[in-house]
C-alpha cells in the first residue's frame, strides 16, 4: 500500500470526504484525489497542513519528509524559514504541529 491509499483510507475510517479535507486545507481536490489515484506521495508542505487537519503524522501520507524534521528546535526555524509565503498565523501552526510531533 502507498502514500496515496494510505491517504484513502485514514479518510474513510474518519468518514471525511476529498472534498471536506480540500476546503479545510485549502489544497486543491484534484491534487488530493491526484495523489490516491496514483498511490502516491503528496508534497511535503501539504502533507503537513493534510496532517495537521486529520491529526496524523506526515510520514503516513509523504515520502518527502525530511529526517529529523522534528527533533531538534533548531531545526524548526530552517523548516519554517523555508515556507516564507505563509502568513505569521500559519507558521506559528505549523511550528506547533511540528512540536507536537516531537513530544
Amino acid at each position: 500500500m502507498g502514500y496515496g491509499s494510505e491517504l484513502k483510507r485514514i479518510l474513510d475510517k474518519k468518514h471525511i470526504k476529498v472534498s471536506e479535507l480540500a476546503r479545510e486545507t485549502g489544497i486543491s481536490p484534484t491534487t488530493i484525489y491526484s495523489s490516491i489515484q496514483r498511490d502516491s506521495s503528496i508534497r511535503y508542505d501539504y502533507a503537513l497542513k493534510i496532517s495537521e487537519y486529520l491529526n496524523i503524522s506526515a510520514k503516513k501520507i509523504c515520502g518527502n519528509v525530511p529526517a529529523g524534521y522534528h527533533k531538534k528546535d533548531e531545526d524548526l526555524d530552517l523548516i519554517i524559514d523555508s515556507y516564507r509565503h505563509l502568513d505569521k498565523a500559519s507558521k506559528e501552526r505549523l511550528l506547533k504541529y511540528i512540536k507536537k510531533l516531537s513530544s
